[in-house]
């Protein structure tokens, strides 16, 4: 796992938005297994960043861009993400030991994270439907969370409309 320097992380932060401006010098963020365990990502921009198996554990990253940004893997435990855009804390409390149930917006649709599970919410839906194999009020809470999201999704939606 690599570790950032403030400094190393404000210019991966800094080619990377002159990467999604198409500017001379821009670079696409690949955050791949960093350690940003305590970074301050307040307001940062991670549009299509790769944070796959980033250590994001206890990082600030209220306001933060997560729009298309690929969060496969990375812990987020104990992360402040109030406020993040494009990122949502789902209403779900699994007794299973799983510290928080995710949705995320990625170029394919918004998609449910919940432990191991990487779902689209059809997926999300078809896996904790009716031929759930565990405790039916599991499913229906993450089931109730799939509606949850797609209100607020919709609600945002008519909102910038």
């Amino acid at each position: 796992m690599k570790t950032y320097t403030k400094a190393e992380l404000s210019e991966v932060l800094r080619k990377h938005k002159l990467w999604l401006g198409d500017k001379d010098g821009g670079e696409k963020a690949d955050l791949r297994y960093a350690d940003l365990s305590y970074a301050n990502l307040i307001y940062a921009n991670l549009i299509y960043a790769n944070l796959t198996y980033a250590n994001l554990r206890d990082a600030d990253l209220r306001y933060a861009n997560l729009r298309y940004a690929n969060l496969r893997d990375a812990d987020l435990r104990y992360a402040d993400l109030r406020s993040a855009e494009n990122f949502y804390l789902l209403p779900v409390q699994d007794p299973r030991g799983y510290l928080f149930a995710s949705a995320m917006l990625t170029p394919g649709g918004w998609r449910i994270i919940a432990g191991c599970r990487f779902f689209s919410v059809e997926e999300a839906r078809e896996h904790w439907g009716e031929s759930y194999a565990g405790e039916r009020w599991i499913g229906d809470m993450y089931l109730y969370a799939c509606d949850w999201l797609e209100m607020m999704t919709a609600e945002k939606s008519e909102a910038a409309a």
